[in-house]
């Protein structure tokens, strides 16, 4: 369903609404660019603990924090994304699935991080670029920072 006009680079982007983990979580996604995929399911489904703090390093539309919060009702998450349209995005996926209580978002860069704060989680989790940055880039802006990492 697509709720806006296409335009990758707005709040207004043209999103579907999805669900995950056979309909227990759901998510509102960019139509195109990056989107949640199998490799977030399988990232969430690794983590093994049943109570801590995790940091989501890069958190996209919150795929893999909802997933963990969903399957492991003992941890407290705090999530970091740094595109701020992703972040509007997590946010809503956040209140939507109830949330609010155990996945903190931060929007912002995950290296500001105060050295503090970054040694106070129990767990890291992230789903990093893992495209080979010699290769051709993706024409939508943050399916090209999801997939390659930074434009250098």
């Amino acid at each position: 369903m697509t709720d806006a006009p296409d335009n990758a680079d707005s709040n207004a982007a043209a999103v579907t609404h999805d669900h995950l983990l056979t309909g227990a979580v759901q998510v509102v996604q960019p139509a195109k660019g990056y989107r949640v995929g199998t490799d977030a399911i399988l990232l969430a489904a690794s983590i093994g603990t049943a109570k801590g703090r995790i940091l989501d390093m890069g958190a996209g539309v919150g795929g893999v924090s909802l997933c963990v919060a969903h399957r492991v009702p003992g941890v407290q998450i705090t999530a970091i994304e740094k595109d701020p349209d992703m972040a509007i995005l997590a946010a809503q996926n956040i209140s939507a699935n109830e949330m609010d209580d155990r996945i903190r978002l931060v929007t912002g860069d995950i290296t500001s991080m105060s050295p503090v704060l970054a040694g106070s989680f129990d767990h890291v989790m992230s789903n990093p670029p893992y495209h080979d940055t010699r290769g051709t880039r993706p024409k939508n802006r943050v399916r090209a920072l999801a997939h390659m990492g930074e434009d250098t």
